[in-house]
């Protein structure tokens, strides 16, 4: 579980002595998430708020802690870290002493507020768009966590997606073998031989002669690697975004919390208004729902494995919010959401890409179905 509280409201007057957690997810475009979202944000503060908890009550599972880590408890700490903590007031020599002063600490905090805030913002101005407060609920975020473990431990069969929600069949991996899906449909057999992604012939009246494709996913996906191979083998031009705002100062300034520019829409979508016309571009971002419907003949959204994301991320320096934000946008496939609500459903696609072979799998899908593509006559 990967996960970095937001905000801590302390309690204002002395009536009310609990601390409130509040979690704020940005959104690319104006419009507040569907439910199968938000019910995953309130899970995410429920679950704050349970370790919070467990953690006040005294309830840190210390020895799992040092047999999961392989820690040795009775470690003397490096001289640097010894003359940090104490400096810090815990003058610590061992893991296990700064555990001690950990619990001690946590012991002093009271319990979180039973009422829980999502937060949700515009990432282009940080403008409010709504939120939800709701109050914790012991049983139902228990009964979620117990319900999930049963299946990753082999104790009951999976339940099917709901229908409202099987457009998340498309990125499972158990697709195949699950009767809830289409599998058994002409569209099903290429999903599984292309490892989840559907790859249909599309046309269009624009009067493009070459296809434009969408390439998206959170960064560390390969969505660059995967665009720019692609591009040698089709000739197609490849357009990336985050580059060409830098380039041509199509932003808004930085954005310090989220260590990034904040992107002028109107600006990019003026720039690339042009090229898109022509046709023969592959566009390569994180975002895919401020552009114009019009633009595309395709639309493929990357995914990778939460871990191995984690690590990608880790490695290239991310921290803090923008770490956290990048692995709840994968966690909770917002892109996959965002693409099928901004786009007809029939040319997103969903492609894995854990892995180098992944990424030459996915080019050899992609330049086969640009061989395929015509426009209509």
């Amino acid at each position: 579980m990967v996960g970095i509280i937001d905000e801590i409201r302390m309690p204002k007057g002395e009536s009310d002595t609990y601390p409130m957690l509040v979690d704020t997810k940005t959104r690319v475009r104006a419009s507040l998430p569907g439910e199968p979202q938000r019910r995953n944000g309130r899970l995410q503060l429920m679950c704050y708020k349970h370790l919070w908890d467990s953690l006040v009550a005294d309830e840190f599972p210390s020895r799992q802690f040092f047999d999961f880590f392989s820690l040795n408890p009775y470690q003397i700490l490096s001289a640097e870290i010894r003359e940090n903590t104490a400096k810090c007031g815990f003058p610590a020599e061992t893991l296990t002493d700064m555990l001690r002063y950990l619990r001690n600490t946590w012991n002093m905090l009271p319990p979180a507020h039973e009422q829980l805030l999502l937060r949700y913002e515009l990432q282009e101005d940080q403008s409010l768009l709504g939120e939800d407060q709701f109050e914790y609920d012991l049983n139902w975020v228990k009964g979620q966590i117990k319900s999930s473990l049963e299946v990753w431990r082999g104790e009951r069969e999976a339940s099917y997606t709901p229908e409202e929600e099987r457009w998340k069949c498309r990125s499972c991996k158990f697709a195949s073998e699950c009767p809830a899906s289409n599998c058994g449909s002409q569209e099903g057999r290429t999903l599984n031989a292309n490892i989840g992604a559907v790859i249909t012939m599309a046309q269009n009246s624009s009067g493009r002669r070459r296809p434009n494709i969408m390439i998206t996913r959170t960064p560390g996906t390969g969505k660059t690697m995967t665009s720019s191979a692609l591009a040698e083998v089709t000739q197609l031009r490849h357009i990336n975004v985050g580059d060409l705002v830098k380039e041509k100062k199509l932003h808004d300034g930085w954005d310090d919390t989220l260590d990034c520019y904040v992107i002028n829409e109107d600006l990019v979508c003026d720039d690339l208004e042009d090229m898109m016309e022509q046709g023969g571009n592959i566009v390569d971002h994180h975002g895919c729902d401020f552009f114009p419907e019009r633009w595309f003949d395709k639309v493929v959204v990357l995914q990778t494995d939460n871990t191995v994301l984690y690590d990608r991320l880790s490695r290239r320096g991310y921290t803090g919010q923008k770490l956290s934000n990048n692995i709840e946008c994968e966690i909770f496939q917002i892109l996959l959401e965002e693409a099928k609500e901004s786009y007809p459903e029939d040319i997103v696609a969903s492609l894995r890409s854990d892995s180098v072979e992944d990424i030459g799998k996915n080019v050899e899908i992609l330049s086969n179905w640009i061989s395929s593509w015509s426009p209509v006559s």
